[in-house]
């Protein structure tokens, strides 16, 4: 496993790498992010306590190609930072009510 400070500096360094090609080629960028930040949390994803590696792993890889084809094709990042908020705050305030919904039908936590 990779000491957290390791996997801080990695990732920073990863993402100046991920900026530095994405001068030169966005999609050689997009597909060296998604290897970097699965290089980086492998523990994460390929643990054998992880839920679902591959489908993470499968959702993770389409999910940024299709932001980063967003990106691409409107040519600017601010709407596409606000499309990616707007998801995300959907997907939490998604994640909540199947919370509720798990302790309402289990009885609350014990």
């Amino acid at each position: 496993m990779i000491s957290p400070v390791y996997s801080f500096y990695l990732l920073c360094v990863g993402e100046l790498c991920v900026v530095v090609t994405g001068f030169t080629s966005i999609p050689a960028a997009t597909a060296l992010q998604i290897l970097i930040l699965i290089a980086i949390f492998r523990d994460l994803v390929f643990s054998n306590n992880a839920y679902r590696h591959i489908a993470f792993s499968a959702f993770f890889t389409i999910a940024t190609g299709l932001f980063a084809g967003f990106a691409l094709l409107i040519r600017h990042t601010a709407l596409s930072l606000f499309l990616l908020l707007v998801i995300a705050v959907f997907t939490i305030i998604y994640l909540i009510f199947i919370e509720y919904r798990f302790e309402q039908k289990v009885g609350g936590f014990t």
